[in-house]
């Protein structure tokens, strides 16, 4: 994965899972400035500018995911 800091990798991932910046923050126990610092690097990391082209790349990575998942099966 492009993210090498756990709490990055962690956040993406509840992207991923389709969880919103509110939920992530009550399951992480952080505050929200530090959930935009992370997503500020993870934009960065993905080459996109905010948290709605985030998601885009999270819903088309989930989606490759499952292709990927249906193919070894």
């Amino acid at each position: 994965c492009f993210c090498r800091i756990p709490q990055e990798r962690l956040i993406f991932n509840y992207y991923l899972d389709g969880k919103k910046v509110k939920e992530i923050i009550e399951l992480t126990g952080t505050k929200e400035s530090t959930i935009r610092f992370h997503n500020r690097n993870i934009y960065s990391k993905l080459g996109v500018n905010s948290l709605k082209q985030m998601l885009l790349y999270a819903a088309v990575m989930k989606q490759e995911n499952s292709k990927d998942s249906e193919n070894r099966e």
